[in-house]
């Protein structure tokens, strides 16, 4: 699919399913900009940063499954990976055939 927001995501980088592409364009959720407000904003560098951080991953005790397509062209594998490492009760899976609606695909 080759739909996009105004982001400039398209379809076929989502899933390599169109009907995927198709439906995340027409959800109402979905917006054609990134409208973010500023304390949104705030929030998303402030974890942002706290996830760079090892030593506050390592606190995260609950069991967690860690998924990420190995054909995301979005987010890049190695994020997961490198969030994996430091998580200390983690499965982590690299999913074959997927991009990066991966909850959609496999």
């Amino acid at each position: 699919s080759t739909q996009s927001t105004g982001n400039k995501i398209t379809g076929d980088q989502l899933s390599s399913d169109d009907a995927v592409g198709v439906a995340y364009f027409a959800d109402e959720l979905v917006t054609e900009t990134l409208e973010i407000t500023a304390a949104f904003g705030k929030n998303l560098l402030a974890l942002m940063k706290m996830s760079a951080d090892p030593a506050t991953i390592k606190r995260v005790t609950t069991p967690t499954y860690l998924f990420h397509g190995k054909d995301d062209t979005l987010v890049p594998l190695r994020a997961s990976e490198l969030l994996a490492q430091h998580l200390p009760n983690v499965t982590f899976e690299a999913l074959d055939n997927t991009r990066h609606e991966t909850h959609n695909e496999a």
